[in-house]
């Protein structure tokens, strides 16, 4: 594969992690000490980063070093769960769980949230109407 491929695949999944954990370019610069141009340069594909540097980002996100460098096609589970921001941020918070969960599981997840907060809202308004 050509530098420029690789440059763009590498850009591609960096820039789908960090989405994924909700993290900007800002945020890994401060928290793995790189500068902003630099990362700026892996993020557009102008750059590649030496492999110290791309195994400091995948422990960053909990992911192994070929999450980042190399291709993967995404099935239609990831697809949709994608483009769903509840499931980015349960996915940001809960790290490599991410792989087990489909997009059936996070509607679950969702339901059962709103369940709980159903819940609390009634016990709220319960314990006020009897002050």
């Amino acid at each position: 594969m050509s530098d420029l491929g690789n440059r763009t695949i590498f850009a591609k999944n960096l820039r789908h992690y960090m989405e994924l954990h909700g993290k900007t370019q800002t945020d890994l610069c401060r928290d793995l000490g790189f500068k902003i141009s630099t990362f700026s340069d892996w993020v557009n594909a102008n750059s590649y980063p030496r492999i110290d540097k791309i195994e400091m980002i995948a422990n960053y996100f909990g992911i192994q070093k070929s999450d980042l460098i190399e291709e993967h096609p995404l099935s239609n589970d990831t697809i949709i769960i994608q483009d769903d921001p509840f499931a980015n941020q349960l996915f940001a918070a809960y790290g490599e769980v991410k792989k087990e969960f489909t997009q059936d599981d996070i509607d679950d997840i969702k339901m059962f949230m709103e369940m709980v907060a159903e819940r609390k809202r009634k016990k709220k308004e319960k314990e006020q109407s009897e002050k």
